[in-house]
């Protein structure tokens, strides 16, 4: 989870040194009294707290068990692949004092918010917002319910016997994986909410091939049963969730958390489009266009998985014990046609032989049992100490991949570590191994536990062909592992180039997509 957003909240008109706005117009820029008491509000995420009012809030504001959430809506729709939410709370302050409430709202990482609106007694306050990367993942042993997402926490004093509407909107860009679009509505609200509803219209320009609601989880535990419903008009599908205060109760308690403070996981709608035979879709939109590229082939290409593993001393006990399981699931699932490598890095690096004495000369394996069988063999004989050489570990991989170079075997470099590099800065790291790719060789980052560097990391196979996943501590680590390596551990196509008329196409950005 990142704090990715600062939000900073405009006034609908201009305020008075202590009070509200003195009319409930908007689209005007506001002042606010330093120091004034009496409205105030804050918006926190993952520690860090931006104050939107200059304004402190009385002393005699307290929270309160009357203050309550009263409903609380997500709305969104879904057309070529673009999501937009819309999440809409409800609290009542049900006595005559002053109390504050935080709203908790979780966002998935990837999305964007594009709006905060907040309406008290017929006043309105909007918002813009500014994208800002801001430390690493907060990751805590209950706290999976966030994994990948940001929570944003809006701190809001509350006058007496005050209805307030929070409205908080983003955008999300969704990505095909494992053949299939996947959404997720996080819901946290805190407590036990007597009306919350999800509803989630799917309206692609393209009959959809499939729409499927999975039960709410929070990845660890799974509702006993989906309560969600689906229905099919047209070749689109909405999707709707309402709970009752029942079910809430009942899925809290069976996710071993407080029965009251109500749900804490996601819910999640999959789907696919019929493309027919085309292989693709180009929408245009004014002056911009999307091209979505899906062809259909016959089967997977061959690979030369490069597993770089960190066994340094941060690795020991359940972290060490966690990636032998993974790693032996992983090579049960290597495919006759690939060819694997592993490399340990500590304070030095080792190449695994299965054929002798481990050094650092590369061994790369043909995937048959009897190879998988010996390679597990020595998995379980793993130990963690010393310090982190990812630099020379992400280097000995590049330098094994160079060795097996074929148009038909695609290299393929998983690096897993819990900490940060102590052989160079995370820039010295990243110029090294990005200069010294000169055969494409795709690098995926797999950032183990709190401490790992995130952003050093991303950066790290951004600029080289791969991306980066958090594989958070928890019982269900080595089934993240799983997931991961599945969805990048099928090539189905090499050296793929799109080409576009350039008298009709401004190219303002050019990269390339595995």
């Amino acid at each position: 989870m990142r704090c990715a957003v600062a939000v900073l909240l405009a006034c609908a008109s201009a305020c008075t040194v202590a009070g509200p706005p003195t009319t409930p117009t908007t689209g005007t820029s506001s002042t606010f009294a330093p120091g004034s008491c009496g409205k105030h509000f804050s918006i926190c995420g993952d520690g860090d707290s931006i104050s939107v009012f200059q304004s402190e809030p009385c002393d005699d504001y307290e929270t309160s068990v009357n203050v309550q959430i009263q409903s609380l809506h997500v709305d969104t729709i879904i057309q070529a692949r673009y999501a937009l939410t819309k999440m809409t709370s409800v609290v009542k302050n049900g006595e005559n004092s002053f109390h504050t409430f935080n709203f908790t709202f979780v966002v998935p990482e990837s999305a964007k918010i594009s709006e905060i609106i907040l309406n008290e007694n017929s006043y309105y306050y909007t918002s813009t917002a500014t994208e800002r990367e801001v430390g690493t993942p907060s990751v805590t042993d209950v706290g999976v319910s966030v994994r990948e997402a940001t929570r944003i926490v809006v701190r809001l004093s509350l006058d007496p016997l005050a209805e307030v509407k929070l409205i908080l909107k983003y955008e999300e860009l969704l990505i095909r994986r494992l053949s299939k679009y996947t959404y997720k509505v996080h819901l946290e609200p805190g407590e036990v909410v007597p009306d919350l509803q999800v509803n989630v219209q799917i309206r692609e320009p393209v009959n959809l091939g499939f729409a499927e609601t999975h039960a709410f989880t929070n990845d660890v535990n799974t509702a006993k049963e989906n309560t969600a419903t689906t229905t099919f008009t047209n070749g689109d599908a909405d999707i709707f969730y309402n709970p009752s205060i029942t079910e809430q109760i009942e899925t809290a308690t069976s996710f071993g958390g407080n029965p009251m403070s109500g749900l804490k996981g996601y819910l999640s709608v999959s789907y696919d489009v019929d493309r027919g035979s085309q292989g693709g879709e180009l929408y245009v939109h004014e002056n911009w266009f999307v091209h979505f590229f899906a062809p259909a082939l016959s089967g997977p290409i061959a690979k030369h998985a490069l597993f770089v593993l960190d066994v340094s001393g941060s690795m020991a006990g359940k972290k060490i014990e966690q990636l032998k399981s993974a790693l032996s699931s992983i090579l049960s699932n290597l495919r006759d046609s690939d060819i694997f490598t592993v490399i340990e890095f500590s304070s030095t690096i080792t190449v695994w032989n299965l054929d002798g004495i481990d050094d650092s000369s590369c061994h790369s394996y043909a995937a048959t049992n009897s190879r998988i069988t010996a390679a597990q063999t020595r998995a379980r004989r793993m130990t963690a100490s010393g310090g982190t050489s990812m630099k020379t570990g992400l280097l000995t991989g590049l330098q094994c991949a160079k060795l097996i170079q074929s148009n038909k075997v695609d290299p393929i470099l998983v690096v897993l570590t819990d900490g940060q590099p102590t052989d160079g800065t995370p820039d010295v790291v990243i110029n090294a191994v990005t200069a010294s790719n000169t055969y494409n060789t795709h690098i995926f980052s797999l950032a183990f536990g709190k401490d790992a560097n995130v952003n050093f990391l991303r950066r790290l196979s951004n600029n080289n062909g791969g991306e980066a996943h958090v594989i958070y501590e928890g019982d269900d680590a080595e089934s993240q592992l799983e997931d991961f390596y599945r969805s990048i551990s099928t090539p189905l196509l090499l050296n793929v180039a799109v080409e576009y008329d350039e008298d009709y196409v401004r190219f303002d950005w050019k990269g390339s997509f595995i």
